[in-house]
C-alpha cells in the first residue's frame, strides 16, 4: 500500500468540487478535512479492504517440533493431523499422533487429544484399565487419561520370598480394595477393628479363609502404595522397621490420582493466539469462503485472544490491522503551524 500525504488527496477532492484552494476561509479548509477523514475512516472500516481486513489461520497452542520438550498437562498444534494435544508427562520428539490406516492415531502413551472440557465415566478399581483409557477419579473428580497399562501391584524385598508375586485388586473388604496374587493364596488387604489390625497387611490365606499376616504396614494410608515402611509380626523377624527386611509396594492398580506411573491429568483446553489489529470474529473456517462459518466465543486479552470451546484445527481469525485515520498533513520540522491546523505525527 502507498503513503500519500492527507494534503495531496485532500486538494485533489477540492479541486473536483470546484473550490479555488487559494479562496477558502478557515473555518471551510477544517470542514472539509473533518469530512476527508471520516470518508477516509469508512474506507479503511469496510470489509473487505484485501489489505487492511486480514483473514488468516492462527495457532492457537505451541505448534509441535520433534525438537521441543513439553511438559506434562501442555498443550501443542499437530499440523499433520489439523489437531490439538496435551502432554500426559513429560515428553520430547514424541509425535502426538501417527499415520495408520488413512487416520491419524493419537500416541496414548504422551499425549490426549484435548477437550474444552474433558469428561469421562467413572473409575472403576476392579475394571481392567488399558493405555488410552480415560476415567474420573472419584477422590479428586479429575479426568485422567492411562499412558500405560497399569501393573499390578508388586510386593518385593529380601525375607519375603513367599510374599513375592504380581498382585492385582480383587474387590474390596473393610471398605478397602483388597490386592491378591496370581493364585489368591497371598492377600494385601486392609485390616480392621481388630485390636492392633488397624493398616494394611500382606498375609497368606489358608484353604478355609482364614487370613495369616506376614507383613504390617506401618502408615494408616488410603492404598498400599502409600506406605513406607514395613515389618513382619510372625515372630521369625525382628519387628523393627529400621532392621527388617520388609516388602516395598509400588504401580498398584489404583486410583489415577494416586498412581501417576501410569495416569496422566488431562485439562480444559482453551487455545490462546496472537494478532496485530483490532479482532472482529474467529471462525472454525475462512468466513470468506464458507457459508456460515462456525463462530468461535473469544475474549480479548491485551495484543492477545483467547478462544474457547475450540475443538480442533486452526482457528481463522478475522481481524484488522492497526492503521491510524488520518487528520491532517504529515508533520514537517521546516513547516510553520498556526492554532487550528491538523496533522499526523508518525
Amino acid at each position: 500500500m502507498q503513503t500519500i500525504d492527507a494534503s495531496v488527496i485532500l486538494d485533489d477532492a477540492l479541486r473536483l468540487l470546484g473550490w479555488d484552494l487559494t479562496q477558502l476561509e478557515t473555518r471551510q479548509s477544517q470542514e472539509a478535512r473533518t469530512a476527508f477523514s471520516l470518508a477516509l475512516q469508512e474506507v479503511w472500516e469496510a470489509w473487505w479492504w484485501e489489505e487492511l481486513m486480514v483473514c488468516q489461520p492462527v495457532s492457537a497452542a505451541t505448534i509441535y517440533s520433534d525438537a521441543t520438550p513439553f511438559s506434562a498437562l501442555q498443550f501443542c498444534y499437530f499440523p499433520a493431523s489439523q489437531k490439538y494435544y496435551q502432554a500426559l508427562q513429560a515428553t520430547t520428539g514424541n509425535k502426538p499422533a501417527a499415520l495408520a490406516n488413512g487416520a491419524y492415531a493419537v500416541n496414548a502413551a504422551n499425549w490426549a487429544e484435548v477437550a474444552d472440557q474433558p469428561a469421562a465415566g467413572d473409575y472403576d478399581a476392579v475394571a481392567t484399565w488399558v493405555q488410552g483409557n480415560q476415567a474420573r477419579d472419584l477422590i479428586d473428580g479429575q479426568v485422567y487419561q492411562c499412558f500405560q497399562t497399569p501393573p499390578p501391584i508388586i510386593v518385593t524385598g529380601a525375607g519375603v520370598t513367599g510374599a513375592n508375586g504380581n498382585y492385582s485388586l480383587s474387590g474390596t473388604l473393610n471398605g478397602r480394595n483388597r490386592y491378591v496374587n496370581a493364585n489368591g493364596y497371598y492377600e494385601i488387604r486392609w485390616v480392621t477393628p481388630v485390636p492392633g489390625y488397624n493398616s494394611w497387611y500382606v498375609g497368606i490365606v489358608d484353604p478355609s479363609g482364614r487370613f495369616a499376616p506376614l507383613y504390617q504396614g506401618i502408615e494408616d494410608v488410603s492404598t498400599p502404595d502409600q506406605v513406607v515402611h514395613w515389618f513382619s509380626v510372625d515372630g521369625s523377624y525382628n519387628a523393627d522397621p529400621a532392621n527388617d527386611p520388609a516388602p516395598a509396594v509400588f504401580n498398584g492398580s489404583l486410583a489415577p490420582s494416586s498412581n501417576l506411573y501410569c495416569w496422566g491429568l488431562t485439562s480444559p483446553f482453551i487455545g490462546r493466539a496472537s494478532v496485530s489489529g483490532t479482532v472482529r470474529a474467529i471462525s472454525a473456517y475462512d468466513p470468506r469462503r464458507g457459508m456460515n462459518p462456525f463462530p468461535y466465543p473469544f475474549q480479548l486479552d491485551a495484543d492477545s485472544v483467547l478462544i474457547f470451546q475450540l475443538a480442533q484445527g486452526v482457528p481463522w481469525v478475522w481481524f484488522r490491522r492497526a492503521t491510524p485515520i488520518l487528520t491532517g498533513d504529515a508533520y514537517s520540522d521546516t513547516t510553520a503551524y498556526t492554532a487550528n491546523d491538523a496533522l499526523t505525527f508518525a
